[in-house]
């Protein structure tokens, strides 16, 4: 018994194993943004959760390293990174089918401005007028 799981074998069926779960994540995975976290889904069970309030910022597009939880956005491009306070891997990619969307999503439920400049500030809207020019 001993000679048919050798460490190679073990090793083998480990990746085979991990690379069936990348693709299904890929083929049948989705993301949900609840009341305080946003959750990562397979099959409508919650494989992976990260709170609300571990979020520091939230980009569109992929950073890495980071921990990658792919969908079927990722076959398009489609990223989004969010950034975490604390934890191993502090960047959290996912790929939903609107990344720009999701991001309002959870910057609203954070209470933050999307729209609003690095600096943090809103930016300047002139109502769809164009300033006069000063000369």
């Amino acid at each position: 018994m001993s000679e048919f799981l050798t460490p190679q074998i073990l090793a083998a069926a480990g990746l085979i194993a991990l690379a069936g779960f990348f693709v299904l994540l890929s083929l049948f995975g989705d993301y949900r943004l609840g009341r305080h976290e946003v959750e990562v889904l397979l099959f409508d069970h919650v494989v992976r959760k990260i709170s609300l309030y571990e979020i520091d910022q939230v980009l569109v597009g992929a950073r890495f390293p980071g921990e990658l939880w792919p969908a079927r956005g990722m076959w398009r491009g489609h990223f989004l990174t969010i950034h975490r306070r604390r934890g191993l891997f502090r960047r959290f990619v996912i790929c939903p089918r609107r990344p720009e969307r999701l991001r309002e999503h959870i910057l609203y439920a954070l209470g933050r401005n999307p729209h609003a400049t690095q600096d943090g500030a809103a930016p300047a809207t002139h109502k769809g007028r164009p300033e006069a020019s000063a000369n």
